[in-house]
């Protein structure tokens, strides 16, 4: 994704999904990028900067309108810009898209081209749904491309004003749950426990899970658990590690355990899991 002032047009997947397909994501760090030169793309984008400050630049505007760290904003196609950091590190969550749905959202007023810089959002949800969709490209497990455009739609429907909360300014419980969050996301395969974990600006365990279960209606626990097993799903679709090596890597130590979080949050066992992803696997 270099800025070169040239058009832009990245290819179309071989398997398109009616309404909304992902074409490209990624992740670009400072000595990456070079803001010089506009450039144009031929589809949509969505940028996520979750590192450093920088500016972005449309037409012939010279003071630039800032980019803070933690905004995310859109790019549309046919317009002219140019953006990148100003000091320090940086680092962007890409995705570049296309479809009748962003084209309708456009129509109505809900993507709009002169009010393209959300701030107050989710930040933890969004920069973990880049991190699914980046995961997704690398992997390419069967259905990788139905799942990413899954994963777009539900970030399109959680921040763009109009159709979701994407405005709302959140409280201070909000972020705090957004914190607990990147802590446990960051703790995903280690053995730490929870409680220890959670070393929060002085809060005690008790408060913070009580805080995280009043905004999340799970525990801090609850949520981990849920996490892992999105990873072993990940990790049964694609490893030739054993069952018992997948659940032990994701930090469940007793296979009984692991085998009962497996099915009450799947409804089925990790084989049966594994076997319906060789049954597909057959047939495409």
């Amino acid at each position: 994704m270099k800025d070169d002032g040239k058009d832009r047009i990245f290819p179309l997947p071989a398997q398109m999904i009616p309404g909304l397909t992902v074409i490209g994501t990624g992740r670009i760090k400072h000595d990456d990028f070079n803001i010089s030169g506009m450039r144009v793309l031929k589809s949509y984008a969505v940028v996520f900067i979750s590192k450093g400050q920088g500016k972005y630049f449309y037409d012939n505007q010279a003071a630039g309108i800032d980019l803070p760290e933690g905004c995310m904003f859109f790019l549309f196609p046919g317009m002219p810009h140019r953006y990148g950091p100003v000091n320090g590190d940086w680092v962007q969550l890409w995705a570049v898209f296309t479809g009748e749905i962003p084209e309708l959202l456009e129509r109505q007023g809900l993507l709009s081209r002169s009010s393209f810089i959300l701030k107050d959002i989710r930040r933890w949800d969004i920069k973990s749904s880049f991190e699914e969709l980046i995961k997704l490209s690398e992997r390419k497990p069967i259905d990788y491309q139905l799942q990413m455009s899954v994963i777009m739609y539900r970030m399109l429907l959680s921040t763009v004003p109009g159709i979701s909360q994407g405005g709302e300014k959140f409280g201070a419980k909000e972020q705090l749950v957004e914190e607990i969050r990147s802590r446990l996301q960051e703790n995903l395969l280690t053995r730490r426990p929870v409680s220890e974990i959670l070393n929060i600006g002085g809060y005690s365990y008790n408060y913070l899970r009580a805080v995280f279960k009043e905004v999340t209606s799970s525990s801090p626990v609850q949520y981990l658990n849920r996490m892992r097993i999105e990873y072993v799903c990940e990790q049964l679709s694609y490893s030739s590690q054993s069952i018992k090596e997948i659940a032990y890597s994701a930090g469940f130590d007793d296979p009984q355990y692991f085998s009962r979080m497996f099915k009450k949050t799947t409804g089925i066992t990790p084989g049966q899991y594994r076997r319906s992803i060789l049954s597909w696997s057959d047939i495409i």
